[in-house]
């Protein structure tokens, strides 16, 4: 069987990057399987005010644009998307034109990657056996989670 859109969820821990390194390994044996990369991240904190009319924070209330705001967090998208791209290029060099790194804005990183895979057409998800901070040696509940609810294959590394 051949695949032709894989997903790899990249939260940046080490068994992520070998899940990349085999999305990679197979794109590089038919010529026509993208990947794409996304990391499931929650929206990025903004630094508002916690209240705009208590005088106990200097007074006037703050008004703040909603363009602003909206600026703001799409900037913080596209710096951690530039991240995860940047720390991970050397990687997928050589087909760079069918490698896709993507940020996810969620809370919810199995319902998240199940439904990119969904909503994109991918048709494997390869991602590491446990992310940052896991207990060693176990099946991480994110895989796990995504191992149980996938439509399609998933092939978890270690």
């Amino acid at each position: 069987m051949t695949f032709k859109h894989i997903l790899v969820p990249y939260d940046k821990s080490e068994t992520a990057r070998k899940a990349l390194k085999e999305a990679v390994e197979i794109a590089r044996v038919d010529q026509e399987t993208k990947i794409d990369v996304i990391n499931i991240s929650p929206l990025p904190e903004l630094e508002l005010p916690s209240s705009y009319s208590s005088s106990l924070y200097g007074g006037d209330p703050t008004l703040i644009n909603v363009d602003e705001v909206i600026k703001h967090r799409n900037d913080r998208i596209d710096e951690e998307r530039r991240e995860i791209y940047d720390s991970t290029k050397d990687e997928f060099a050589d087909i760079e034109d069918r490698v896709t790194v993507t940020i996810v804005p969620g809370i919810s990183p199995i319902d998240d990657i199940v439904e990119f895979c969904d909503d994109n057409g991918c048709d494997l998800i390869i991602m590491g056996s446990r992310g940052l901070g896991a207990i060693r040696g176990m099946l991480g509940s994110v895989s796990y989670g995504v191992l149980r609810s996938s439509k399609v294959p998933v092939m978890i590394m270690k």
